[in-house]
C-alpha cells in the first residue's frame, strides 16, 4: 500500500519541554545530564513550517481483477476495521458458495444416512442371529436324521430311532407300497394297450382277461354301428350341408355388421380424441412460441408472422441476434437502453437480459454447440428455433388429423353399408334353402356315422404303437422307482446327505461367531469414503468463501474515507487504487525547517 500524503501545513509553536525531548539529546541519542537539570518552568518557543499528517493512511486495491458492483461508503465517511467499502461483481462467487454449501449439506446427510443404515444393519444382525442360529440347529438335527435314514442306520439291530427317524422310515414304507402298486397298474395298462391278457414277462390276471374280452365285444358292436349309421346317412339329402354353410355365412355377416358398427364408433372417438389432443398441443406450442419471442425480444407475433420461420422473420425485421445481444452495441440514456420504435424488437427487453437478469452473461445469441454444452450456456437462437420446430410439428399433426380423422369415419360408414347389404343377401339365401328342406336329419346322421367310424377305426387299428410305447415307458419308470427304493442304502444319497450335514454344521458354526469381518470392513470403507466426501465439501466451501472475500475491499483499520477513486461499473485490476483511507484520531508532525 502507498501512504496517503495529506495534512495541514502552517506555522507551529513547539513548547520548550517538547524541544527538550527532540533537541536535548547528545550525539549518541542520550539526554545530557546538564540539560536534564533544566527547570521545568523554563520554556522557549520555536516557530517552524510543518505538515500535520494522520498517523495511519492507506491506498486500498482489490485482490482480483473485476468490475465495481457496489460502493458502500462516501468520502469523509467513518468506517470501522474490516468494514466493506467496495464490492466487485461477485455473482459467480456467491453461486459457488451456495453450491458448496449445498454439496456439504448433501454429503453430511449422506454420511448420517449411511451411519443410520449401518446401525440398523448391526441391530438387525444382532436380533436375527439368535433366530437364525435356532433354525440352523434344527436343520442340523434334521440333516443328522436324514443321514441315519438314507444310510440304513435306523434299521440296524439295536438302533435308537427318534420320532423324526421313525417318521422317515414310515414315509419310506409308504413309498414302497405306492411303488409296488404303481408297477401293477402299469402292467395292467400295458396289457390293455396290447389287447392281451398276458405276455412273457407279465402273467394274466382276472382284470386283464376281462379287459381283452370286453375289447372283442366292443369291436363287433362297433362294426354293426358303422353299418347302421351309413344306412341312416343314405336316407338324408345333400341339402343339409348346403343349409349349414348358409347358416354359417349368415352368422359371419352378422358379426361383420357388429364389427363395422364398433369400428365406426371407434373411428369417431379416435377422430374426436386425436383432434382435441392435436388442438391442445398446437395451442400449447403456439403459446410457447409467443412466450419465447416475448421473453427474449419483447415481441408479440402477428398472424402473418406466425407463418414465418425464425430466419425469415429475423431477415424481415433486419435483426442480427449477435449484434443486438452484444453489450457494446446498446446505446444508453441515464444507464438504460431506450426502446427504438423503428425496430420490431424491444431494446428494453434486451437490456434486461444483458444487465438486469440474475444469469446475465450465461447465454449467447448464437452458440457453438460444443462450447455451449461444455459451459452450460443458453443459446437464444437455438431456443427460438427449437420452439419453432415444436410449433411446426404441432401444426402439421393438427392439419393431418383434421383430414385423416373424417376420412377414417367415412370409411367406417361405408363398411357398415357394405356389411348390411351382405347380411341381407345371407338372410335371403338361408330363407330360400330353409323353405326347401331342413338339414337336421342330415346333420344327425353324419355325426352318428363319424362317431361310429372313429370308434371302429380305433378298435381296428390296434395295438397303437404310440400308446404301447407310452405304457411301456410308464412301466419302466414305475419299475425304476421300485428298484430305487429296493436298492438301499444308495451310496449317492448317503454322500449327498453327508454333504448336507456338513453344510448345516458349518452354518451353525458361522452363526455362533461374531459378525462377518467382510461386512465390518465394507462398512468401514463406506464410512471412510463418505467422511472423505464431507471433508472435500468443507474444503471447497472454505475456498469458495475465500474467493468471495477477495471480491471485497475492506478497511484495514478504523478511519475516514479520504477519497473513492472508482465509479460503479468501472473495471479495475489489482494495481488500481480504489479507496484512500486515513486514521484521523491520531496525528503526526513532519517538518524540514528545524535545525
Amino acid at each position: 500500500m502507498k501512504k496517503i500524503i495529506a495534512g495541514i501545513t502552517g506555522s507551529v509553536v513547539v513548547a520548550a519541554a517538547i524541544l527538550f525531548l527532540l533537541l536535548g539529546r547528545g550525539g549518541n541519542g542520550e539526554i545530557d545530564e546538564e540539560q536534564s537539570t533544566l527547570s521545568a518552568a523554563t520554556k522557549i518557543s520555536v516557530e517552524a513550517d510543518a505538515v500535520v499528517l494522520p498517523l495511519q493512511n492507506a491506498e486500498l486495491s482489490s485482490q482480483r481483477d473485476g468490475i465495481v458492483a457496489e460502493i458502500l461508503a462516501a468520502e469523509n465517511d467513518l468506517v470501522q476495521k474490516g468494514h466493506v467499502i467496495v464490492w466487485l461483481e461477485r455473482d459467480n462467487e456467491i453461486a459457488t458458495v451456495t453450491r458448496a454449501k449445498t454439496r456439504l449439506a448433501a454429503t453430511k446427510a449422506a454420511l448420517a444416512g449411511l451411519m443410520a443404515v449401518h446401525d440398523k444393519a448391526r441391530s438387525d444382525d444382532a436380533e436375527n442371529r439368535a433366530v437364525q442360529l435356532a433354525s440352523a440347529k434344527i436343520a442340523l438335527r434334521d440333516a443328522q436324521e436324514q443321514l441315519k435314514h438314507v444310510s440304513g442306520e435306523n434299521l440296524s439291530i439295536g438302533a435308537v430311532v427318534t420320532p423324526k427317524g421313525a417318521a422317515l422310515e414310515a414315509a419310506r414304507a409308504m413309498l414302497m407300497a405306492d411303488a409296488e402298486s404303481s408297477v401293477k397298474k402299469a402292467q395292467e395298462a400295458l396289457l390293455a394297450a396290447l389287447g392281451q391278457a398276458a405276455t412273457d414277462d407279465i402273467p394274466a390276471t382276472p382284470e386283464s382277461t376281462a379287459n381283452k374280452a370286453a375289447r372283442d365285444m366292443a369291436l363287433s358292436a362297433s362294426r354293426v354301428a358303422v353299418l347302421e349309421a351309413k344306412e341312416a346317412l343314405e336316407e338324408a339329402q345333400d341339402v343339409g350341408e348346403i343349409l349349414r354353410d348358409a347358416s354359417d355365412a349368415l352368422a359371419s355377416r352378422q358379426r361383420d355388421l357388429i364389427n363395422s358398427k364398433t369400428d365406426l364408433d371407434a373411428a369417431r372417438l379416435e377422430r374426436d380424441l386425436n383432434l382435441r389432443v392435436a388442438q391442445e398441443a398446437f395451442d400449447d406450442a403456439e403459446e410457447a412460441l409467443q412466450d419465447t419471442y416475448k421473453g427474449w425480444l419483447g415481441v408479440e407475433l402477428t398472424v402473418e408472422e406466425w407463418r414465418l420461420d425464425p430466419d425469415s422473420l429475423f431477415a424481415d425485421w433486419g435483426l442480427d441476434l449477435e449484434f443486438v445481444f452484444d453489450r457494446q452495441n446498446l446505446t444508453y440514456t441515464n444507464r438504460i437502453a431506450p426502446d427504438d420504435p423503428s425496430t420490431r424488437w424491444s431494446e428494453l427487453t434486451v437490456y434486461a437480459w444483458l444487465f438486469l437478469h440474475p444469469n446475465a452473461g450465461s447465454f449467447d445469441a448464437v452458440c457453438d454447440d460444443k462450447l455451449s454444452q461444455a459451459s452450460s450456456r443458453t443459446c437464444i437462437k437455438r431456443d427460438i428455433e427449437d420452439t419453432w420446430d415444436l410449433f411446426q410439428d404441432a401444426r402439421d399433426i393438427l392439419n393431418t388429423e383434421a383430414v385423416e380423422g373424417p376420412a377414417r369415419v367415412a370409411a367406417a360408414q361405408n363398411a357398415i353399408v357394405k356389411a348390411e347389404q351382405a347380411l341381407q343377401d345371407a338372410e335371403d339365401d338361408l330363407e330360400r334353402l330353409t323353405s326347401e328342406r331342413t338339414a337336421l336329419d342330415v346333420s344327425i346322421a353324419q355325426a352318428e356315422l363319424s362317431a361310429a367310424q372313429a370308434e371302429l377305426d380305433d378298435l381296428v387299428q390296434f395295438p397303437d404303437p404310440i400308446e404301447v410305447a407310452a405304457r411301456e415307458a410308464a412301466l419302466e419308470a414305475a419299475q425304476a422307482t421300485l428298484d430305487d427304493l429296493l436298492d438301499w442304502p444308495d451310496p449317492l444319497k448317503v454322500a449327498l446327505a453327508g454333504g448336507e450335514l456338513e453344510r448345516a454344521g458349518l452354518i451353525v458354526q458361522r452363526l455362533q461367531k461374531d459378525r462377518d469381518p467382510a461386512d465390518v470392513a465394507r462398512e468401514k470403507a463406506e464410512l471412510a469414503e463418505a467422511e472423505a466426501l464431507v471433508a472435500t465439501a468443507e474444503s471447497d466451501l472454505v475456498l469458495a468463501k475465500l474467493a468471495l472475500d477477495d471480491m471485497a475491499i475492506k478497511a484495514p483499520f478504523a478511519g475516514s474515507v479520504a477519497s473513492i477513486e472508482v465509479d460503479l461499473g468501472e473495471e479495475v485490476s489489482t494495481e488500481t487504487v480504489v479507496v484512500r483511507l486515513a486514521d484521523n484520531t491520531a496525528w503526526r508532525l513532519e517538518s524540514d525547517d528545524l535545525d
